[in-house]
This record gives structure tokens, C-alpha cells and sequence, in this order.
């Protein structure tokens, strides 16, 4: 429980340091992510293939002023990895893998932007990511050796997969899109997001990082800016002439 805490405080923290300043525009997004593993060790003992299926990604944005060029925001993600993990372990006699995954995570990303154009807007960031993992399970079959009667035995991998992957990832993430602007309180987007991990979140004989790629569908709203101060004006200007 007091990790759970630790966590939520964590991600609640980074979240508003990296939304507090000039943020105006705000967005959710939803849309198609592939994840696939790499090892960071390629003379590592074992073969692992994975295979990738499309799952679900959602996020939520806050952005600096259009305005400007270059301007700071932040993103809130969910989203879920589907593999297919096929492989051995190192050894003489290694335990042989055929097994489903599914794992959701909290991610949280803090970025400058840059973007062009005012109806039309190009937006690109680079940005420090990381990753909590919420949930994980898997469905599939490993074959381990019996030293007894020299065979393998199958054994069905169920349940939780808690023990497969590591609680916490880092990495980049790289983010291109482009931005209509309907009415000048509200954009529609479409956009390509990157993520390249940087720390394991997967070991199996080895320790692997995650690579995503997403396909991103969004709606964002506009906050007027500076809207309390030009309603104070015709008042002023009223007292001013009596």
C-alpha cells in the first residue's frame, strides 16, 4: 500500500511541476499502440522472439500557449502492451517459452514543444518519459526440463505476470503531429508517439527494454488567454470618463 501511495504522489507531483506554467490548452487522445521488446545484451545467453499486436493508448495534455513557438506541457498515459513471447532460457537444457503477455502502464512525460502555423499547426517534442507498470497477466505454456525422466514437462503459465516485469521504466519519447484548428477554442489532432526505454521492463534469460510506437487521435480545447484581465477593461474605461 505505502508503495501504491508513493507512486500516485510521485506521478501527481511531476505532472503539475511540468503543467503549472502558462498552460492552456488542454486534450485527450486515444488510439492504436504496438510495443515490442529488445535486449539490451545482444552476446546474452537464450533466444527470445516477440511478437506485437495492437492494444489500446490513452492520454491526457496540458500545453503552453499556441502563441508561442516553443512552449512547455505535459502528458498523462494509460495504455496497454499485447506480446507474443516465444524463446528459451540460456543452459543446457532450457525451459522453452510460448506465452501470451498483456500489461497496462502509467506513463507520464514532461516536454518543450515546438510548433508552426495557426489553422494548420505542425507540433513536434522530445521529451524525458516514465513508466509505472498497473497490471499485468499472461496466457501460454512453458516446457521445462525433468532431470528425473530426462523430458520436458509442459506446464501452463497463467495469472499474474508481476514477476516477468520490472515496476518501473525510463526512456525518451518522441512526439509528430499535426494540429486543425475548427474554431478558435478547439483543434482536432492526429499524431505519431515514439517511446524508446531505456531501463528493463521485461527478463526472461536476459533483461529486455520496450519500444512503442502509437497512433493517436485527439480534441483539444483552447483557454482564451489572458480573459479575466479584458473583462476589467470597458469597466475601468467607464469610471475613468465619468
Amino acid at each position: 500500500m505505502s508503495q501504491s501511495k508513493f507512486t500516485i504522489s510521485f506521478l501527481l507531483i511531476l505532472f503539475i511541476t511540468g503543467s503549472c506554467n502558462c498552460q492552456t490548452l488542454l486534450g485527450v487522445e486515444s488510439g492504436v499502440n504496438w510495443t515490442s521488446l529488445r535486449s539490451s545484451n545482444q552476446e546474452a545467453g537464450g533466444d527470445v522472439n516477440c511478437k506485437s499486436f495492437p492494444s489500446y493508448y490513452f492520454s491526457f495534455e496540458i500545453k503552453g500557449r499556441k502563441s508561442k513557438h516553443i512552449h512547455f506541457g505535459s502528458e498523462f498515459s494509460f495504455y496497454q502492451s499485447y506480446l507474443n513471447v516465444q524463446g528459451t532460457t540460456s543452459g543446457h537444457f532450457p525451459d522453452i517459452w510460448n506465452v501470451n503477455f498483456k500489461y497496462e502502464t502509467l506513463g507520464i512525460a514532461i516536454f518543450p514543444e515546438l510548433s508552426f502555423g495557426k489553422t494548420v499547426q505542425f507540433f513536434l517534442d522530445v521529451s524525458p518519459y516514465f513508466a509505472f507498470l498497473i497490471k499485468s497477466a499472461k496466457q501460454g505454456t512453458r516446457e521445462e526440463w525433468n532431470t528425473g525422466g530426462f523430458n520436458y514437462i509442459t506446464e501452463n503459465e497463467t495469472g499474474s505476470a508481476k514477476g516477468d516485469f520490472f515496476t518501473f521504466s525510463m526512456g525518451f519519447q518522441e512526439t509528430f503531429g499535426i494540429g486543425y484548428m475548427v474554431k478558435p477554442w478547439l483543434q482536432l489532432s492526429i499524431k505519431e508517439t515514439g517511446i524508446l526505454g531505456m531501463l528493463p521492463v521485461f527478463s526472461l534469460s536476459d533483461s529486455y527494454d520496450a519500444k512503442a510506437i502509437s497512433l493517436l487521435f485527439g480534441v483539444s480545447f483552447i483557454i482564451p488567454k489572458q480573459q479575466a484581465k479584458e473583462t476589467t477593461k470597458p469597466f475601468l474605461s467607464k469610471n475613468i470618463s465619468q
